[in-house]
């Protein structure tokens, strides 16, 4: 994993740019690890998007992180295949190709020096939350999130992943509510929906944000290794 320090000054300890492998790929991404951290959680989306400049998963983040949550914000794409894909969406909903290079995201940071000792987790942005679910049948996560997700898509997979999954939708998206609910009894592992009150769009509205956050680092403590909980 190659990094750039941030400002040693800031409360966050460490905060920078990051390049991680994953699989045959190298991968850019942007961590920030807070004072104690135990727990590390990977931000997913889909394609279509430019996560450094995302102001709604910066701002979770960073509730995540005063909850002492360290969080990894990645796009799963290599720069080459991203303008590609902003040209022809060729990757954006492939699925199976973003599964399995967080599956070997998951398994770089679980053998690097600096994450010994941590817990993982995959908090999945809308189609994301599908790409965490796949990955999470053939590797180790501790638990997932999906907040304003589509687990539907996850398919067959649903039923071979046993990882505690929690699904956060906002009270005001009765479609997504319905296709969430629907999918909960799919589950095969530890299940809950939460539902935000007065909430629509969840990552354009803060104080929402600030509740998914707040269920989020519930649910990411709740589901510790036993090992490192002791």
């Amino acid at each position: 994993m190659n990094t750039q320090q941030g400002n040693k000054n800031d409360p966050i300890r460490n905060k920078y740019p990051v390049k991680l492998e994953a699989g045959p790929v190298c991968l850019n991404g942007y961590l920030e690890i807070p004072s104690g951290a135990q727990y590390l959680v990977i931000f997913i989306r889909g394609c279509n998007f430019l996560w450094s400049l995302n102001l709604g998963d910066r701002y979770l983040a960073k509730l995540l992180n005063k909850f002492g949550i360290a969080t990894l914000r990645v796009h799963l794409l290599t720069p080459e295949e991203d303008w590609i894909n902003q040209r022809a969406s060729q990757l954006r909903f492939d699925s199976c190709l973003l599964a399995y290079r967080l599956e070997g995201l998951t398994n770089c940071l679980r053998e690097t020096p600096c994450f010994q000792g941590f817990d993982i987790g995959c908090l999945g942005i809308g189609t994301g939350s599908a790409i965490a679910l796949i990955a999470a049948a053939d590797c180790s996560i501790n638990a997932i999130v999906s907040l304003e997700g589509r687990p539907d898509l996850a398919g067959l997979a649903l039923s071979c992943t046993h990882t505690p999954t929690m699904l956060i939708v906002g009270e005001n998206n009765p479609d997504l509510i319905v296709i969430n609910q629907e999918t909960l009894t799919h589950f095969s592992g530890e299940k809950c929906l939460k539902l935000i009150p007065g909430a629509a769009q969840l990552l354009l509205e803060p104080r929402s944000l600030e509740q998914a956050a707040d269920f989020s680092s519930q649910w990411f403590q709740r589901n510790r290794s036993p090992t490192l909980m002791a």
